[in-house]
């Protein structure tokens, strides 16, 4: 486990570290106390009596208060829940190892479960790449291997494999067979990372962190994400301003999850949308999209 971590002077700059300040101080507070103790993936335990011991046994805080901060957090898109194989909670700091300083080629297989939809950093794969016989190397390869009827190496169970009887061989494929199969359809946090990442000029298939970013999204706003999905299929595209694809198109996901900023996109959203006299909020700029007025008010239009 690190006994220290990078921290970023930008970090003063973050909209969603300050959202999540002034949503709930304590969340703040919780995320810097973390960020040295998770592990090397970014991965802390889910369950709020575990948390409070390990963040913060000496601070006034109840488990209810860490709770309710973690939550700000998810909600913030700078901590994402998730279960374990054993249906235990935990939580897993989203990007956390493409910012620490990480010897890859010396660190063990995980301690907990990662997310399924978990997918290693550029500096993680050039790491293991250039180490093919390191323990996480090996444990790469039998995670691409592992799915249905494949038990992982570390799950501890022996399958016997009869390699000498001779197994009936499946029939030939017919072009009928291939056509019995619709082609199956992309989930609306698929296309919304799609077109998030087309948005922002890039071809091929977006990153795990940008999927990731958009089913966070889903999951905070359901169907309502077909909106947001149609405001970026329909736009062009957009300057990266220098930023790396997956980190920008997965930050400008994760800045709309915001509840305070759906009534930029959000149809339904916006006649209740509010001032502190009871007026109806403008949209910013005299655009009339909000997606486009929503995107230059975050900095990210050219």
């Amino acid at each position: 486990m690190s006994r220290w971590a990078k921290l970023h002077a930008k970090v003063s700059d973050s909209y969603d570290f300050a959202d999540a300040h002034a949503r709930d101080p304590n969340a703040a507070l919780l995320f810097l106390l973390a960020l040295p103790q998770a592990d090397v993936f970014g991965v802390l335990p889910g369950h709020p009596g575990l948390l409070r011991g390990k963040l913060c046994g000496l601070l006034a805080l109840t488990d209810a208060q860490v709770e309710a901060a973690f939550g700000v957090l998810c909600d913030c898109g700078m901590m994402r829940a998730y279960a374990d194989s054993k249906g235990r909670p935990m939580y897993i700091i989203p990007g956390y190892e493409q910012h620490q300083d990480v010897r890859w080629d010396r660190v063990g297989r995980p301690e907990h479960d990662l997310p399924a939809d978990w997918e290693p950093s550029e500096e993680f794969e050039r790491a293991i790449g250039a180490a093919p016989n390191c323990v996480l190397a090996a444990w790469m390869r039998d995670r691409s291997r592992s799915g249905p009827g494949v038990v992982p190496e570390q799950s501890g169970l022996d399958v016997d494999v009869d390699t000498d009887t001779e197994q009936p061989s499946a029939p030939p494929a017919t072009a009928d067979d291939a056509s019995s199969e619709p082609a199956k359809e992309d989930t609306l946090a698929q296309k919304l990372a799609k077109a998030a990442w087309a948005l922002f000029g890039q071809d091929g298939t977006p990153p795990g962190n940008v999927f990731a970013a958009a089913q966070q999204l889903v999951d905070a706003h359901g169907d309502k994400c077909k909106d947001l999905y149609r405001h970026i299929r329909d736009t062009e595209d957009r300057d990266l301003k220098g930023a790396k694809p997956g980190t920008k198109v997965a930050a400008v996901l994760r800045s709309w999850i915001s509840e305070g900023k759906r009534f930029l996109w959000d149809p339904s959203a916006q006649p209740r949308a509010k001032t502190a006299g009871g007026a109806a909020l403008p949209l910013p700029d005299d655009d009339p999209d909000p997606f486009h007025a929503m995107q230059r008010r975050e900095g990210v239009r050219a």
